[in-house]
């Protein structure tokens, strides 16, 4: 096959005329036309048209720090990959399933108020852990000595009156809408864990009266009650 090395001058000419690389036996490598460039193919369809039994794109770094990438369609399974030369691995890759598919990335704006947000339509499947790093407020203050814990009775008030748990924000209209995942999750490991001190004040109040029963029975004084860590109901 014969190569075929341009300046950038005479690579816009022969675009803007018309010009076709072709080897001895006539077989096209390097198509310049008005239409496009064609490597593979005579008859370009975009600015570039590779073809071939695994059309690649590579960027070679020839700085201080060695390595590169392949960005190449994979003729086994139709996927779009990008692989990293010095490793193999491929950390990104595109089916050609995803008819419905869109990732969108710096956005501006998602329609939640958010910056720079990235965007997904469809599923989302995670294999390993999924790890939110940022100003996440852990609700352990429920259990600090100086936490003003509302009573059961203020907490069912509360509950009642907003139709839905106090840490936990109200649904959108019509039960539908965004989710903050993060502030959904501390708000319902907030109200778990006041449910348990709430459990134990319970447990702590049974325990007083079975133990008053237990003395009526016996004739005995009432016992001292067992008190929990938290205050009362």
């Amino acid at each position: 096959m014969l190569r075929m090395t341009l300046t950038t001058s005479a690579f816009i000419l022969a675009l803007v005329m018309g010009s076709t690389a072709e080897s001895a036996q006539g077989q096209t490598e390097l198509v310049l036309t008005t239409a496009g460039v064609g490597i593979g193919t005579d008859s370009p369809d975009a600015d570039l048209d590779i073809e071939s039994t695994r059309p690649t794109l590579r960027l070679t770094n020839a700085g201080p720090i060695s390595g590169g990438w392949d960005l190449f369609a994979n003729s086994s399974n139709g996927r779009l990959i990008l692989s990293n030369l010095a490793t193999g691995d491929a950390p990104f890759k595109v089916s050609q399933w995803s008819n419905h598919n869109l990732l969108r990335v710096g956005i501006g704006s998602n329609g939640l108020g958010v910056a720079d947000a990235v965007s997904i339509v469809g599923q989302l499947q995670v294999q390993g852990s999924v790890i939110v790093d940022g100003a996440v407020v852990h609700p352990d203050y429920v259990f600090e000595p100086g936490y003003e814990l509302e009573s059961i009775a203020e907490h069912a008030a509360r509950m009642w009156d907003a139709g839905h748990l106090p840490a936990l924000p109200k649904a959108p209209e019509g039960g539908r809408g965004p989710l903050d995942l993060v502030s959904h999750q501390m708000g319902i490991l907030e109200e778990l864990e006041k449910a348990h001190i709430y459990i134990e004040q319970l447990h702590n109040a049974i325990h007083r009266l079975e133990g008053r029963i237990a003395g009526l029975e016996s004739g005995a004084t009432d016992p001292s009650p067992v008190t929990g860590q938290a205050g009362g109901l």
